[in-house]
């Protein structure tokens, strides 16, 4: 019997050893963070103010996407661990790439600066010089057409530059025209005021200025000097007047196509 205990208690005692290591073991890989628990994090701004980008979608070569909130942050928060490629895709349709490399367990966090979209320097650069060259013009806004009580938007024309628009000759069913800049621009031009109505250049709507209702018009921008109509060359020399409709585009215009949608960046397999 003594013999059967001394057994046992050996047998016990040289267990201990071993199991010690295996609970130990246990505990440790409980402890550690499984591979596709990595954390990627980060915000996007303008490069040159540093105001955060909103709507910009984060795209990872795992798939999965995210977009940068008002604050230009974003966060994914289960990536796979390793170097993972990734792309910024902003609503105007430019591409930026980059890579990380992601640990899991330890959060990255980054800052991007991203650069003004293209062109938007160049297009306030013209709006302003726009507006520079502008003399002497008129902004009509509906409430002020409604106002004035005229019968059409030639008479509207020239109540704001009477220089623009020739007397009604005396014929039966004679309208009033647009006058030729002679006289009154350096470069002698003979053309008559632009129109512009709805965005679209309307050349020989004379006519249709003489029919159209005020209150088909939402603004009413008339541009008298010759220094008005710069963008339009020679041409201008004699003003613009710009028309913006209340219910949309003018007949004969062509109706602007939304742009294309942008195009989501894939990765390489393999």
């Amino acid at each position: 019997m003594n013999r059967r205990w001394i057994a046992l208690g050996a047998l016990l005692l040289g267990l201990g050893p071993t199991a010690a290591p295996l609970a130990a073991q246990e505990r440790m890989s409980a402890q550690e963070p499984p591979l596709g628990n990595a954390v990627f994090a980060g915000v996007i701004v303008d490069s040159i103010s540093g105001e955060p980008i909103s709507g910009v979608m984060v795209r990872m070569d795992s798939g999965q996407e995210a977009f940068t909130d008002a604050l230009g942050e974003f966060r994914f928060q289960d990536l796979p661990q390793g170097k993972r490629l990734f792309a910024l895709l902003t609503d105007d349709c430019r591409i930026t790439w980059g890579e990380i490399t992601l640990v899991a367990g330890i959060p990255r966090r980054k800052q991007f600066r991203l650069p003004p979209a293209f062109g938007a320097a160049a297009q306030e650069e013209a709006r302003v010089e726009a507006k520079r060259q502008r003399t002497g013009g008129r902004v009509l806004t509906a409430d002020e057409i409604d106002n004035m009580s005229a019968r059409n938007v030639m008479e509207l024309i020239r109540r704001v530059a009477p220089n623009m628009v020739s007397s009604t000759p005396g014929d039966p069913g004679a309208v009033s025209a647009l006058r030729a800049g002679r006289g009154r621009s350096m470069t002698g031009s003979t053309a008559p005021p632009v129109i512009v109505i709805d965005g679209v250049r309307m050349p020989g709507a004379e006519g249709q200025l003489s029919t159209m209702e005020p209150s088909e018009v939402a603004t009413l921008e008339i541009q008298p000097g010759a220094a008005a109509g710069w963008e339009y060359g020679s041409s201008g020399a004699s003003g613009v007047i710009k028309i913006t409709l209340r219910r949309g585009l003018a007949d004969g215009a062509e109706e602007t196509r939304p742009p294309a949608p942008c195009v989501v960046p894939t990765f390489p397999r393999g």
